[in-house]
């Protein structure tokens, strides 16, 4: 298993971006502990974790937001809790929130 930080560095946990993505780590840490005090083996542990990682993603209403999606998502690809095909989907559909997000924008 995969040993993961405990916190980002504090130095890191400054911006809404990287408060994102400790927030999806932790909730991936929560699910494994959880589904091993249920008695679960280490790929079901490992799933519950993945599944929630996935919940945990920020929503995409604001360039903030949609960064702090696109930097999860790019975390859980190096974390293995989302893999290739689902990132491709993913990430597309940030792209298509920054597309949105900026057209609302201009009009304001």
């Amino acid at each position: 298993m995969l040993q993961l930080p405990e916190v980002l560095p504090p130095a890191e946990v400054t911006s809404p971006v990287c408060a994102a993505v400790e927030r999806c780590l932790a909730a991936y840490k929560q699910a494994y502990r959880a589904a091993g005090t249920l008695g679960a083996d280490q790929d079901t542990r490992h799933d519950a974790a993945c599944h929630a990682y996935r919940l945990a993603l920020p929503r995409t209403e604001t360039p903030t937001d949609i960064q702090a999606f696109i930097n999860c998502v790019t975390y859980g690809m190096a974390l293995g809790a989302i893999d290739r095909e689902e990132s491709t989907h993913l990430l597309y559909a940030a792209q298509v929130s920054l597309s949105a997000a900026r057209r609302m924008f201009a009009k304001q």
